[in-house]
Order: structure tokens, then sequence, then C-alpha cells
């Protein structure tokens, strides 16, 4: 594979935030969030595997107009989308809807956007605090360095 940049926007979602000691795989808050992740990261890499090489990570949230505490600090979006791409640890504690037959394909188990997150060695990170009222969506670019 070259250099290639794979990219997949979530509408309709913020990303997961990953803050605090419990884990975000549990969380029913997160859930939906970690869904649409890596729902839209299995879609964009395809049959591709999981990025193993040094890479960039860039991450583009567009919120609503309030930008506050309850929306969620860059910093805790930011980790929950590195750890969302990777495999949990082994013994995570899993919410129970990960056990559903559709979610084979995104199981929190199995690696989809890069093996560790450790790979990653630039992050390039911003949230847009929009004038309207739209649903907030995001957009990830992951670049193999």
């Amino acid at each position: 594979m070259g250099k290639r940049t794979i990219s997949f926007e979530i509408c309709d979602h913020l990303p997961p935030r990953k803050d605090g000691a419990t884990s975000m795989w549990k969380k029913r808050s997160e859930l939906p969030r970690l869904i649409a992740l890596r729902r839209g990261a299995r879609h964009a890499f395809g049959s591709q595997q999981p990025l193993s090489q040094p890479l960039s990570l860039s991450l583009e949230l567009h919120i609503g107009p309030l930008n506050n505490r309850a929306i969620g600090d860059l910093d805790n979006f930011i980790t929950g989308v590195c750890d969302g791409l990777q495999a949990c640890s082994a013994g995570t504690a899993l919410h129970g809807a990960w056990a559903a037959p559709e979610m084979r394909d995104i199981n929190p188990q199995r690696a989809i956007g890069f093996l560790d997150d450790v790979l990653v060695v630039e992050i390039s990170a911003r949230k847009v605090v929009e004038v309207d009222d739209r649903a907030p969506w995001y957009r990830v670019s992951i670049r193999p360095n």
C-alpha cells in the first residue's frame, strides 16, 4: 500500500469520548458513538488491514453553536477516536450490545484503523463551533507516514 490517506465522515454523532477511569466500551452513552466510528472506519478501510506503521491522524469536529463542558473537551474526543480505532485491551469490560451478531465486523476486540495508537506520531485536531443548530458531524483522516 502506498501512502494513501483514508478519510471518512460521521454525521449526526459526536466522536466517542474517553474520560475518567470507566471503560468507554461499557458506557451506554458512548455505545452509539463507538458504533458509528467503527462502522465508518470499517467501510473506509474495506478489506485493507489495520495500519501497522507510523501514521498521522486528523480529527475535524463540527458542533452546534454551544461549546461547553456538556459537549466535551477536544482532547477527550481525540483519545476516544484513537482508542476507538484500535482493539480494546484484553479483559476490558464491554457493553452487552457488542455481543450481537451484527457487531461482528466492528467488535472492539478487533483493530480497525491501526493495530495500536502508539503508531500515531502526529495529530491534527480542531473543533468548529457552528453558527446554526446543525447536527454534529466529524471527519477522521489517517495517513501512513
